[in-house]
């Protein structure tokens, strides 16, 4: 795996520390925007299919492991996440704000379609039905409102530390 890849599994890594210590203490409303699916979304476009698909089901089994859930489903959601995440790749030219707040909406509704559907299938108990609850809700207004943000960050630290050929400089 090239160094670019693991140290985007790392920025990742950090990602889910971040949402799980400090962002759940803030919003202690039960919701959190999905920052990991954001920056799924901008690696897809930035990397292409492959990467995000192995980076998302690496963060999918870590996911697994951190929340509890049987391993293999989060690993399953974010393996499909990244493989259509990864055809944005060169399709079109996204602006700073509209593009990341649509997909990072979307991306959302995805993630808690493709969860219910597979707790039905495999028939594994759900904690509550949050598809109708206002988790929902609040988690797509603060992952919308986030998602422009991470965008930047991510492209300006991109831009800063990778070089043309795609290596980290230093590494």
């Amino acid at each position: 795996m090239k160094l670019r890849y693991a140290v985007y599994f790392l920025i990742l890594f950090i990602i889910f520390l971040i949402q799980s210590a400090w962002i759940a203490r803030l919003l202690q409303w039960g919701s959190q925007p999905a920052i990991y699916l954001i920056f799924l979304l901008w690696l897809g476009y930035q990397e292409g299919r492959q990467p995000t698909q192995i980076i998302g089901f690496l963060s999918g089994f870590f996911l697994d492991l951190l929340m509890g859930l049987p391993i293999g489903i989060s690993s399953f959601v974010l393996t499909l996440f990244g493989f259509l995440a990864g055809t944005a790749k060169g399709r079109f030219i996204y602006d700073n704000l509209f593009y990341p707040m649509v997909l990072a909406f979307l991306s959302v509704i995805y993630k808690y379609l493709l969860y219910h559907v597979l707790f039905f299938i495999f028939q594994l108990e759900q904690r509550n039905n949050i598809i109708f609850s206002g988790h929902l809700v609040l988690e797509l207004f603060f992952t919308s409102l986030v998602a422009p943000i991470i965008f930047i960050l991510a492209t300006s630290i991109k831009n800063r530390f990778v070089k043309s050929y795609g290596g980290f400089q230093g590494g």
